[in-house]
């Protein structure tokens, strides 16, 4: 047992009070005491400023340290002698079926055994090594993987340093980040407000031009009904002449007539500038939704695609009767219903000369005409007029006209803030936004095909994915 008490106060001794293990690379420090020189370095890393003693705190610098090569190799050396000298203290273990001192380690099992065990067939094939043996290999199995350990230890402090400072780094170029944002968006913000000003600017040229065109339209039919009041007089009086006088006179005044009649003055077209608006599409393009045809409320005279994304009106060649849930009009409803929200969809018209698309309540009456007068329904409708293309909104019922057809409109409803929106999606350009109006009612897609003008059917209108 002393022996024993040897082993282990030499251990003590010995044993780095940070390591908790025999030194390795031990150095001084000038209070007395010694650590070894990883685990000091290791300690110092985890602190900020001063370099404390861990055992009387006192502060030192790393140009202080002092290797102690006599306690290295005596720790190097007590390392090595200690597994004889533990082994003058252990017990004898002895083999409950054999009765005889366990010697030998099986690596299979991980159990200690006794010569006659491992002559046994049980045993016979397997692993096994003196004790002693068994236990320094075991030992140095520890040790690599404690060093393996203080490695892991040594990379996760680094990794936190590392952090630390990507910490720190990351707060100033947040701030970067967030004052260019505000920046982009400032200039965005400004880009927007001069688009705005030239919008308004073309808005106020076509207002004046209109204006102007409307007026001298009506100094034209003015001059033009006196013209015709007069010579109406002129006619009225003539009648009256003697049968000479009359044929004298009636011959220039029928000239006249004709003449007034051949140059009837035009009526003024409104020609409004369409506004491309920077942006709206990337905006739109959010609140896109899906919407199909609901084939249930169809018109008889309306063909829907099995997609449900495309109707076309056949005409009116046969009669057909209409069912309680049709239209007698050439309408058709989505089959969606909004009653919250904002949602955008493109409806793909293409050369049709007449159609109408918009928003209605869901519970539009469908067993009569419908009525375009009772804020049930939000419409866009385009038709042509000879040369012009013409384009009025319902229930405001505001009209102007384009040298060009739309051939693909774009649908935003705004539930939520009363809103209703038409664009041109191929122009990228608005062509009508709708008074906020304030939405109790549930809302559905309506859709207004044009009739053929043949046999033929009539030109498809497509609802774009």
């Amino acid at each position: 047992m002393a022996m024993a008490k040897l082993a282990e106060n030499l251990k003590e001794e010995l044993t780095c009070p940070v390591y908790m293990d025999y030194f390795s690379h031990p150095v001084n420090l000038g209070c007395g005491h010694s650590f070894c020189q990883p685990c000091l370095l290791r300690t110092w890393r985890e602190v900020d400023k001063s370099c404390p003693c861990p055992e009387c705190r006192r502060a030192f610098q790393i140009k202080d340290l002092e290797s102690n090569h006599c306690l290295g190799k005596l720790s190097s050396l007590a390392r090595n002698i200690r597994p004889y000298l533990l082994q003058l203290r252990m017990e004898r273990a002895i083999c409950e079926r054999h009765q005889e001192e366990q010697k030998l380690f099986c690596e299979e099992d991980q159990t200690l055994h006794c010569v006659s065990c491992f002559e046994s067939q049980e045993h016979s094939r397997h692993t096994v090594h003196l004790i002693e043996m068994a236990a320094e290999d075991s030992r140095d199995k520890l040790q690599k993987t404690l060093d393996l350990l203080w490695k892991e230890v040594e990379m996760i402090q680094n990794m936190l340093t590392e952090e630390r400072q990507k910490m720190e780094t990351w707060n100033e170029q947040a701030d970067a980040w967030r004052e260019s944002i505000r920046a982009e968006y400032k200039r965005l913000y400004e880009f927007l407000k001069c688009e705005e000003k030239w919008h308004l600017q073309n808005l106020s040229r076509d207002e004046s031009k209109n204006i102007k065109n409307l007026r001298e339209s009506e100094t034209r039919l003015s001059q033009h009904l006196q013209s015709l009041k007069e010579i109406i007089i002129d006619l009225e009086q003539n009648g009256q002449k003697p049968d000479l006088q009359l044929l004298k006179v009636g011959g220039g005044t029928l000239k006249r007539i004709k003449s007034l009649l051949s140059h009837r003055p035009e009526a003024t077209i409104i020609q409004v500038s369409m506004a491309p608006i920077t942006g709206i599409w990337e905006m739109m393009k959010h609140f896109r939704v899906n919407v199909t045809l609901d084939p249930e409320s169809a018109c008889p005279y309306l063909i829907v695609s099995e997609n449900m994304k495309t109707v076309t009106h056949r005409g009116y060649q046969q009669y057909i009767p209409v069912a309680p849930h049709q239209f007698e009009d050439s309408i058709i409803l989505g089959a969606q219903v909004f009653t919250f929200g904002m949602h955008y969809w493109e409806v793909n018209v293409g050369e049709s000369r007449k159609w109408a698309v918009g928003v209605c309540k869901a519970s539009l009456s469908r067993n009569a005409s419908v009525s375009l007068s009772t804020g049930d329904v939000f419409l866009l409708t385009h038709f042509q007029k000879r040369n012009t293309y013409s384009m009025m909104t319902t229930p405001f019922c505001i009209e102007y006209h384009s040298n060009s057809p739309i051939q693909k409109v774009g649908i935003f409803l705004g539930y939520d803030q009363g809103s209703i929106s038409f664009y041109d999606a191929l122009k990228n350009s608005l062509i009508f936004r709708f008074p906020a109006f304030p939405f109790s009612d549930p809302l559905k897609p309506i859709f207004c095909p044009c009739p053929p003008r043949g046999e033929e059917n009539g030109i498809p209108m497509t609802i774009d994915p």
